[in-house]
């Protein structure tokens, strides 16, 4: 019995592709790739070029608009003047809440869950440092600053440098302001001295 192999798994990698909707055969760089994970790191590609899809999908989008379904998944009804409807706007958010969750525990496990100076542990408290003060140069290809969740992405994907480490925002403010750590954190004895001390009338 002959087995039925999917078109263009064993290929060698292809440079061009006819597209099948607009029938232009054009670099292959112009065609989606696909099922990377299906066939060992080496992807096949979709049929109709990038062009074609996006105005297919273009369609798609003002057809649903036009009769008031939702543009995401075209079946329910949408509401409050929005283009989708309330089950895909929840879905979307609780998806994005989740992944961005995950890769910011994963980057804050990589750099000790606690501020590289003072030890401070809060969460909620540490912020990423650039060493030596070359955020400001830390752009995307579009020119805006690298920050949030794509400089999380980009310290993952470039290992975990040690150019970037965790500070808090008490020890990150100092650096910014001053331009050095603090030597040492505030006390309770020392917040104590200062509240006992006598108010100047000048």
């Amino acid at each position: 019995m002959e087995i039925k192999r999917r078109p263009g798994r064993y290929e060698e990698q292809p440079t061009e592709r006819t597209c099948k909707t607009c029938t232009a055969t054009k670099p292959i760089n112009e065609f989606q790739p696909q099922n990377v994970k299906r066939n060992g790191g080496r992807p096949t590609y979709r049929h109709s070029c990038r062009e074609c899809e996006r105005k297919e999908a273009l369609n798609r989008y003002h057809a649903r608009q036009a009769t008031g379904n939702c543009s995401r998944c075209g079946k329910r009804r949408t509401d409050g003047g929005l283009n989708t409807c309330r089950s895909c706007r929840d879905k979307n958010s609780q998806s994005q809440d989740s992944s961005i969750d995950k890769l910011r525990a994963t980057v804050l496990l990589a750099y000790g869950k606690k501020c590289s100076h003072c030890g401070d542990p809060r969460i909620q408290c540490l912020e990423f440092d650039h060493v030596g003060g070359w955020g400001n140069t830390h752009r995307k290809k579009s020119g805006g600053k690298l920050n949030g969740y794509c400089l999380w992405v980009w310290i993952r994907d470039n290992g975990f440098p040690n150019s970037v480490r965790l500070l808090c925002g008490s020890c990150h403010s100092a650096l910014s302001y001053w331009g050095f750590l603090p030597k040492q954190l505030p006390t309770f004895d020392f917040d104590v001295k200062l509240r006992q001390a006598p108010i100047s009338n000048v």
